[in-house]
C-alpha cells in the first residue's frame, strides 16, 4: 500500500455562476479523497495576472489524503477540469470556467505564488486551524 499524502487543492472560477461551479468541483474532489475537508466557496477579488477590473472570483480550498503520486494528482485535476467544462483557450480570453491546482503535496509546496496568495491562504489557514494534528 502506498503512503498517504496530505494535499491541498485550490479551486477557482470567475464565471457568473462561479459559486456553483466551485461547489461542484469541491464535491468532485471530496469524493476521491480520504479525510476530505472543504473551505469555501468564498468570493475574492481578481488576483494578478487577472485584470483588477475583471470579474469577481469564487474560490475554495480542499484538503485530504491520497495515495496518488504528484503527477497522478495533476493528471486527475486536469481531467476533472475538462469534465467540468474547462477548454483550451478559455484562460487566454480571461474566462476561468474552473481552475484546479495542487498547491501542497505532502511536505512540498507545488505552487509558491498560489501558496502566498490571499485567495488560497484564506481557506488553507481555516483548514489548518481545524486539524488537531498536522
Amino acid at each position: 500500500m502506498a503512503d498517504m499524502q496530505q494535499i491541498y487543492i485550490c479551486i477557482g472560477s470567475n464565471e457568473p455562476d462561479a459559486m456553483a461551479r466551485v461547489k461542484e468541483a469541491s464535491n468532485a474532489l471530496e469524493s476521491k479523497l480520504t479525510d476530505a475537508h472543504i473551505c469555501g466557496p468564498y468570493r475574492t477579488l481578481p488576483y494578478p495576472p487577472a485584470p483588477a477590473d475583471g470579474p469577481v472570483y469564487a474560490n475554495a480550498v480542499v484538503s485530504g489524503r491520497t495515495e496518488l503520486s504528484l503527477e497522478a494528482v495533476k493528471t486527475w485535476l486536469k481531467e476533472t477540469e475538462s469534465n467540468l467544462g474547462r477548454r483550451a483557450g478559455h484562460k487566454n480570453s480571461g474566462k476561468v470556467v474552473i481552475d484546479l491546482d495542487i498547491v501542497v503535496y505532502g511536505n512540498e509546496i507545488c505552487r509558491f505564488g498560489e501558496f502566498e496568495a490571499d485567495y488560497f491562504r484564506h481557506g488553507y489557514e481555516i483548514l489548518l486551524s481545524k486539524k488537531p494534528d498536522r
